[in-house]
Parts: C-alpha cells; sequence; structure tokens
C-alpha cells in the first residue's frame, strides 16, 4: 500500500476495529489488472452497519453480466444479500479509473482529513463541485480523544467511521462512469444560479443542505436509473448525458437552487434530518 494511503487508513481501521470489535480487511487486488501498479488493494468491511443499506447494493448493475465483470475487474465484491462488501481503497480506485473507467468520466477519489465526526459541508460541497470525491477520515490523536472518554457510547464515532465505507460503496461506484461534461455543467449551474452563496461557501461559510441532498441523493438516484438501463459500462455516458434524461437531472438541480434561494437548507444543526421536507423529484431513463 501507499505510504500516504497507509498514513491516512491507518487510524481509521484502528479506530474502525475498536469501535465495532471486527476489523476490516485490507488485502492485495486481486486478480491483477493488467497496466495496472503492482500495489493495488482492496478493503472488505465486516457486517456491522445499521442499517445495512449503509453499503451500497447490486440491484442497478446485476442485470448485465458485462457490468459485473466491470465492477469485480475494479475490486468490489457483494455478499449474497446484494450488499457491496469490498471495495478498491481510495488510491486502488484512482488508479484504475482511466484504466478500465470512461475517457473523461468520474470521480476521483481523495481523503478528507478533518477532526470531527462529519466532514464540514462547504469544503465537502467544494470538492465534488471540482469534480473530487471526498471520503472523510481524521488524525489518531482525534480517533484517541474521541474513544477516551471510558463511556463506551460511540454513536457519532460509528457514524463517522461508516461514511467512508458508505462512499466508496455507493457514491464512488455509481458514479465513477459520469462524464466529465456533465459534472462541469452542474458545476457550473451551481456556481452561477448562486453566486453570492457560492463565494461564501469558497470562504468557509457553512453549505447548505440542498445542494448536499442534490448531490447525495439526487444524483444518486438519477445514476441508479442509468445503470438500470445500461447492459455494458460504455453505454453509461450516452444515456446519462441523453437529453431526455439529462434535462430531468438539471430540472432536479433547479428545483434544489431555488429551494437553497429560499434557505430551506439552511439548518442550523447541519443534520439531514433536521432538513424540512423538500420537493420530490423523479427519473425516468431511456
Amino acid at each position: 500500500m501507499r505510504a500516504d494511503e497507509r498514513e491516512r487508513l491507518a487510524p481509521w481501521l484502528d479506530a474502525f476495529t475498536r469501535v465495532f470489535k471486527q476489523a476490516p480487511i485490507v488485502e492485495p487486488l486481486a486478480p491483477p489488472v493488467q497496466g495496472a501498479p503492482d500495489d493495488l488493494f482492496t478493503i472488505s468491511f465486516p457486517s456491522v452497519f445499521q442499517p445495512p443499506e449503509l453499503l451500497g447494493g447490486t440491484g442497478h448493475f446485476r442485470q448485465s453480466p458485462a457490468l459485473v465483470e466491470h465492477l469485480r475487474r475494479f475490486g468490489y465484491r457483494w455478499n449474497e444479500a446484494g450488499r457491496v462488501v469490498t471495495s478498491p481503497t481510495p488510491s486502488t480506485f484512482n488508479a484504475l479509473l482511466p484504466l478500465l473507467g470512461q475517457p473523461d468520466a468520474g470521480y476521483p477519489v481523495a481523503y478528507a482529513c478533518e477532526d470531527a465526526s462529519t466532514l464540514s459541508m462547504a469544503p465537502w460541497l467544494l470538492s465534488y463541485l471540482g469534480g473530487t470525491l471526498p471520503v472523510h477520515v481524521a488524525s489518531a490523536a482525534w480517533y484517541a480523544r474521541s474513544l477516551g472518554d471510558g463511556s463506551g457510547r460511540h454513536d457519532g464515532l460509528a457514524w463517522h467511521l461508516s461514511s467512508l465505507a458508505h462512499d466508496l460503496t455507493v457514491h464512488a461506484l455509481n458514479y465513477h462512469l459520469i462524464p466529465r461534461p456533465a459534472i462541469e455543467i452542474m458545476h457550473e449551474r451551481i456556481r452561477t444560479g448562486v453566486s453570492e452563496r457560492y463565494a461564501a461557501w469558497e470562504r468557509g461559510e457553512p453549505a447548505p443542505l440542498t445542494m448536499s441532498f442534490f448531490i447525495d441523493n439526487d444524483l444518486n438516484r438519477y445514476c441508479y436509473a442509468v445503470w438500470c438501463r445500461c447492459r455494458a459500462p460504455s453505454e453509461f455516458a450516452g444515456r446519462f448525458l441523453d437529453g431526455r434524461s439529462f434535462d430531468q437531472l438539471l430540472a432536479a438541480l433547479a428545483v434544489r437552487l431555488d429551494e437553497t434561494r429560499a434557505g430551506r437548507g439552511d439548518v442550523a444543526s447541519g443534520d439531514t434530518r433536521d432538513l424540512p421536507p423538500l420537493q420530490p423529484v423523479e427519473f425516468v431513463v431511456r
């Protein structure tokens, strides 16, 4: 494993093992991928997540042997219940993305290091808008402090530790074929649609939950719908950008921008459970 990844991941692995009493398994990617570096690894997660749906599912790609094989080459594996329990590590994902993905597509994964139970919303959002998918880890010192109160209760820490597995098995997987032009279009719509708010995020002011809802929920559901219509990885970009479908995603983004301007995403707690109901949007991909 690369030294920089080992440094980032080791404190998270130790804290995960201490909280959940089971250790994730890091092992070499097998089988190897032709043209890829030798030091590639996967990480397998024990069945400790509540709810289990924090890990990704397979319902949107298992209809196609070509898609199954494509994701297996990335190092993804799933259990009998269809939960994705093994993922490439971030550096492995990034090494494989240009080899196994599609040209000019996908979000490289980056470790976002912040000593907090949740990643600050503005850096998280700006990372996505810039075309990079952040996965949150903290320092060894922060994990030691969080584990050191002796109470044995680590609810907030458990959620933090689960988020890395969620992001790798849900968002990194589902988003890795999104065409780069689409990422840039969404970025520009947000930058110009709420320009004053965007400038405030760049200064470090809190970002609204309406925008995180679009990235985490709307975009994910749209990708799910696109995957369900594909029989091979090469079909994804065309179906994603088909105007009859992509216009629906942009319409959903327009709704979230309207809600952002109305202040619906400005939740003092920063907790999505306190977010007022947002307008439902649906996607029909052809």
